[in-house]
């Protein structure tokens, strides 16, 4: 693992089985002192702390040691809370992703102010958690069991979902990096799927600043039809027209121009770090915080003692859930679309740029998944994404529309 320090371009990527993580974000309750509990029929345990003083942590703590009371009874799974974690020598915060973790989330909010849901339980307390899973093989059974069970234990609490939750999928290969041909044909797929991804997912995702589109607000997209930044690397352009279709350059369409444009400045790129680097997301002036993308690819980047390079595609597409169906079928989107890019031919990548320049009358998220080898998931997210409405985040509690509390398996 020396080699987090250090920019990876593997020479080879088509052998070995994709790996991936997954980060699951909720809000848990607790109760001060001997408030009234807001749902008393409710026989789900909420937990009550002497005092909540926002600037003492210690009730956090306590809520995070009565969830891990529960997770640590689940067989054959290891978990532990921030204060168990471990690093990758030489470094104190590159982390070994090698058990599950509970930690704090300071994104994932309620809102508590008048008119907002939370409002009308003023009792409640609440705290943003997230779960992270252990790297987890793509092939392994067991993988469906361990997902399962850490949303059957989170379920057996009172936990709420919102806007503010989502869960993302890490896509990697173990200890081993990608070519760089393959970051730039998941880049050149997602130039033109990433939005038609977000037809999956809830409403609320498309719009979310931590979940923005790369194709529309990633540092890529400032290059335009005034020309290319820089110097290309002549062998990155020559793969490029093995892969996209020169045709593009040329449509009537500007903003095919545009996207040509922009796609031949990222395959000009000779470094995995520069590509991965024109990814991340534009700091405006008026954001307070820096806005994450629909993609993350900080993974890529080699930050030392400030993170450590670990090679993997970030998924933030998906809004919060713990229904386990859901995300390990989004999972299999996320490991099949890093999959398509890795295998594919030069011809067959090719052809499917080519229908996303010439789409049929109705090409959408899942008849995307259906061209690339995904159609059982295809299936089962588009008759998930009926479900959803416009500003309608009930949804999101993972059964009845009406429920507060996610209800237990």
């Amino acid at each position: 693992m020396a080699h987090l320090d250090d920019p990876i371009m593997a020479l080879e990527d088509r052998q070995g089985v994709l790996t991936f993580g997954v980060e699951i974000e909720f809000l848990m309750p607790v109760i001060e002192g001997a408030e009234q509990d807001p749902h008393p029929e409710e026989p789900r345990e909420v937990l009550r702390v002497s005092e909540c003083n926002p600037n003492n942590y210690e009730w956090i703590a306590e809520l995070s040691q009565f969830l891990l009371k529960s997770l640590r009874k689940i067989p054959n799974l290891a978990v532990a809370g921030e204060e168990g974690d471990e690093y990758v020598a030489p470094h104190d915060n590159v982390l070994k992703y090698d058990h599950w973790r509970l930690i704090q989330d300071s994104s994932v909010q309620m809102a508590t102010k008048p008119g907002y849901l939370g409002s009308r339980f003023p009792a409640y307390h609440w705290d943003g958690k997230e779960i992270t899973s252990e790297v987890l093989s793509s092939t392994d059974p067991d993988r469906v069991r361990k997902v399962t069970e850490v949303c059957r234990v989170v379920r057996s609490h009172r936990v709420h979902l919102n806007e503010n939750t989502s869960v993302h999928i890490h896509v990697g290969r173990g200890d081993d990096g990608f070519t760089l041909l393959t970051v730039k044909k998941v880049i050149t797929f997602l130039w033109f799927a990433d939005l038609k991804l977000f037809d999956l997912h809830h409403p609320s995702r498309r719009n979310n600043l931590y979940c923005l589109p790369i194709s529309e607000y990633s540092r890529l997209t400032e290059v335009d039809h005034t020309g290319i930044m820089g110097t290309v690397d002549p062998e990155g352009l020559n793969q490029m027209t093995q892969h996209v279709p020169e045709i593009m350059e040329n449509m009537k369409d500007g903003a095919y121009q545009n996207k040509y444009i922009q796609l031949k400045q990222m395959w000009g790129c000779d470094q995995v770090t520069e590509v991965a680097y024109s990814m991340l997301i534009k700091k405006t002036a008026i954001n307070l915080v820096q806005p994450r993308g629909s993609v993350g690819f900080r993974r890529f980047t080699p930050q030392g003692k400030t993170g450590g390079n670990t090679n993997t595609f970030e998924f933030r597409h998906m809004a919060g859930s713990l229904d386990p169906d859901s995300i390990l079928h989004w999972a299999d989107v996320c490991i099949g679309i890093v999959n398509f890019a890795r295998n594919t031919d030069a011809s067959t990548f090719r052809d499917q740029i080519s229908k996303f320049l010439h789409p049929p009358a109705v090409y959408g998220g899942a008849e995307v998944l259906e061209d690339i080898g995904l159609a059982k998931e295809a299936k089962f997210l588009r008759t998930k994404a009926r479900l959803y409405k416009k500003d309608d985040f009930k949804f999101l509690q993972d059964g009845d529309k009406d429920t507060f509390f996610v209800p237990p398996m």
